[in-house]
């Protein structure tokens, strides 16, 4: 066949888009799966967990606010070593 010559055959071989692209989109929708489940876990964890120990914590240092303002000197918050 010399340089600038048509080729006798072409053949063309092809597979379908679909099933192409078929095990990649199968991993993308497995990871964003877990992707989701794991930021659903980690927004949970964060929420119960602050609540526990932050929300609580302050909730008490808010009742013992007022109740200071009411005159009751006497009121201990808890987290520091008791004097009497």
């Amino acid at each position: 066949m010399k340089p600038n010559e048509s080729p006798y055959l072409f053949i063309r071989v092809g597979i379908p888009e679909s099933e192409a692209l078929y095990q990649a989109k199968r991993a993308l929708f497995i990871n964003v799966a877990l992707l989701s489940v794991a930021f659903l876990i980690v927004v949970l964890s964060a929420w119960f967990l602050g609540n526990a120990l932050i929300v609580k914590r302050l909730n008490k240092l808010v009742e013992a606010s007022r109740q200071i303002e009411h005159g009751d000197l006497k009121i201990r918050d808890g987290f520091g070593p008791q004097t009497r």
